[in-house]
């Protein structure tokens, strides 16, 4: 059987401050390829940083023939943003100009300066259904996972932008046979300390995360 998992940052390696926290063979996706693996089954992984759930139906143009897809939907497209996706990755001066000036207190051009998801609700919709309408294969859908304390304080909102994309999505998926959802959302949020998953600064998956996100979806697979 042919299993593609397609994820955004939270399926890759993370790096701070050049220390690498989570090595490639610990991100959840590998983790699952090496089991899946020893079933006989064929593994691709497609995993990008800043990769909205806008772009899948793009990208599922690449992966074509798979008998189950895992999609993880990311947080890109739900975060509220202070600056436009240009000037987020731009490298430029300018860009990091600002970039470093938010940071000193993020919160403020949150509530105070702007406050703009890259993705509009109807956009995340629209590209759900895109998806859903045009593959027959299996489809799971990881939901979108809750950001720690710490960032629910710099970026006021998070958890709520999430929770609504979030129903958004289930309420899409519950009308395809061939779609499952893992709500990942809810088993982490119903989990007592829970930010033991989730980097302290950033909320991407730590190793534990990664290894939690492993076993949940080889429990549907």
């Amino acid at each position: 059987m042919k299993i593609t998992f397609i994820t955004d940052s939270y399926g890759g390696p993370r790096i701070h401050k050049q220390i690498e926290e989570v090595a490639i063979q610990q991100t959840f996706p590998e983790l699952c390829k090496t089991e899946l693996i020893k079933l006989d089954h064929d593994i691709e992984i497609d995993f990008a940083s800043f990769r909205k759930v806008t772009d899948l139906p793009a990208i599922f143009e690449k992966y074509k023939g798979a008998d189950i897809y895992v999609i993880q939907a990311g947080i890109v497209d739900a975060y509220p943003r202070p600056l436009s996706q240009r000037l987020t990755i731009s490298q430029s001066f300018f860009a990091k100009f600002l970039r470093r000036m938010i940071r000193i207190k993020r919160s403020f051009f949150i509530k105070y300066v702007r406050n703009k998801p890259w993705t509009t609700e109807q956009e995340f919709a629209k590209a759900v259904e895109s998806v859903c309408d045009n593959n027959k294969a299996k489809l799971i859908w990881i939901n979108i996972a809750p950001v720690n304390l710490l960032q629910e304080k710099e970026t006021p909102g998070a958890n709520q932008a999430i929770r609504n994309l979030n129903t958004i999505l289930s309420g899409i998926i519950k009308n395809y046979s061939n779609c499952i959802e893992l709500d990942i959302f809810n088993l982490l949020m119903n989990t007592k300390g829970y930010e033991v998953y989730l980097h302290p600064i950033d909320s991407h998956l730590n190793k534990e995360g990664n290894k939690f996100y492993a076993d949940e979806i080889m429990k549907l697979l």
